[in-house]
């Protein structure tokens, strides 16, 4: 990115350790929600260990709950055979879920998640990991 190396090592630990935003956000299809708003970030049960940092946080580390947590209604979903994809708005940040095909999930429909504990990523400013 930009001439420099994002991140060097083995595919899943590139996956599952992006060392930038950019790394998230290009590594994975679909790619890592970046959640800015700590409204939204408490809501899906991630409290950042600073102020002002960005979650990043990968469409199938979200678990659906029957209520609570963080509301989202569905814009568009995609039947992959197995599973389906989600993809809502959450303010001006467009959120993506990754689950499994049943139960179906309808375009309209409400629908709330939670992170899974220690799945979430955390990142300053300059889109660098917090460790």
């Amino acid at each position: 990115h930009g001439g420099r190396i994002g991140k060097y090592a083995a595919p899943a630990q590139v996956y599952a350790h992006p060392a930038t935003s950019f790394v998230g956000g290009f590594i994975g299809n679909p790619p890592m929600n970046f959640v800015q708003s700590a409204t939204t970030q408490h809501a899906l049960g991630a409290v950042p260990p600073a102020p002002g940092l960005t979650l990043g946080i990968r469409p199938e580390d979200l678990d659906l709950l029957p209520e609570g947590g963080l509301p989202l209604q569905a814009k568009v979903v995609e039947m992959l055979g197995a599973s389906q994809q989600v993809t809502s708005r959450v303010g001006q940040e467009m959120m993506r879920l990754s689950t499994q095909a049943t139960p179906a999930i309808l375009p309209g429909q409400t629908v709330h998640v939670h992170a899974k504990p220690g799945c979430g990523r955390w990142y300053d400013a300059q889109g660098n990991l917090v460790k």
